[in-house]
């Protein structure tokens, strides 16, 4: 039986369940049973619009009602703080965070910040990209920042830990993209304990890119190389550096050429809503 076939969407973003607005998937199974086999009312967020739509809950084999539909509550993993603000904002990854089934823009309704640590990195490989993995407490005491937006350009919010915060004597000016040069650059990241500055080359500039691929990236840096094969999954928010300055961060990898990938301009992501 497929009760919510044709019904409902991959993607929809389900408010409410009988006119009760909705904070978890328990709560919603929980509201399922309690329906029984009544006709259940949803309304849902489809793309901008909210609409109701109407299901026949099946009873399964234990005894249970079910709607048959796959829930997802929320989304985690590691990547790249770019920069702190003196305002103690922060852009982060270059990108958006989709959703890993549907590659939709995920549409953020709270989200925090936290410390990582990074346990191994898998090189990449031709077709076949790496990561940094690690570990992450994901709680209220180890949590450093709020997560307020995800767009096409990156995450965003505000740190509140002074440990992680704006530092003075570590500051960099924005570089704009007119003041890029083809050549030598480096990006900063943490492959261990701490944070190193690797070489880069930029290769390509393309100033009205209209995505996050302004720059094509070329990693020369023998240690990086070494110890990940170039970019890898996790590095996405890396800072760039030119001349002093922040000029970019990295998004993309070339998935036939993981010393290669692309970077977003630093004031595009700044300056995106």
């Amino acid at each position: 039986y497929h009760p919510a076939a044709e019904i409902l969407q991959a993607g929809d973003y389900l408010i409410a369940v009988n006119d009760t607005k909705i904070e978890n998937i328990q709560q919603v199974a929980s509201l399922i049973q309690k329906n029984g086999d009544k006709k259940l009312t949803l309304q849902l967020l489809r793309g901008n619009n909210k609409i109701r739509v109407r299901v026949d809950p099946v009873c399964a084999r234990d005894g249970k009602f079910q709607i048959g539909v796959w829930l997802r509550e929320d989304t985690e993993g590691i990547g790249t703080m770019t920069c702190v603000l003196e305002d103690g904002r922060f852009p982060a990854l270059g990108h958006g965070i989709t959703d890993i089934d549907t590659g939709m823009l995920i549409n953020l309704q709270k989200g925090g910040l936290f410390p990582a640590t990074v346990e191994e990195v898998i090189r990449g490989e031709k077709g076949t990209p790496g990561e940094l993995t690690g570990t992450v407490a994901l709680t209220e005491e180890e949590k450093i920042g709020n997560i307020t937006e995800n767009t096409s350009w990156g995450i965003a919010g505000t740190v509140f830990d002074s440990d992680y915060g704006y530092q003075e004597e570590k500051s960099m000016r924005i570089g704009l993209k007119q003041e890029i040069r083809e050549g030598k650059a480096s990006i900063l990241c943490q492959l261990g304990e701490g944070v190193k500055e690797y070489e880069i080359e930029i290769e390509k500039i393309y100033l009205t890119a209209k995505d996050q691929k302004g720059l094509v990236l070329h990693v020369t840096d023998q240690e990086l190389l070494e110890k990940t094969r170039g970019i890898v999954q996790g590095m996405s928010g890396s800072p760039i550096i030119q001349n002093g300055k922040l000029v970019g961060a990295v998004t993309h990898v070339f998935v036939n050429d993981p010393t290669r990938g692309y970077g977003i301009f630093a004031e595009t992501m700044l300056t995106q809503p």
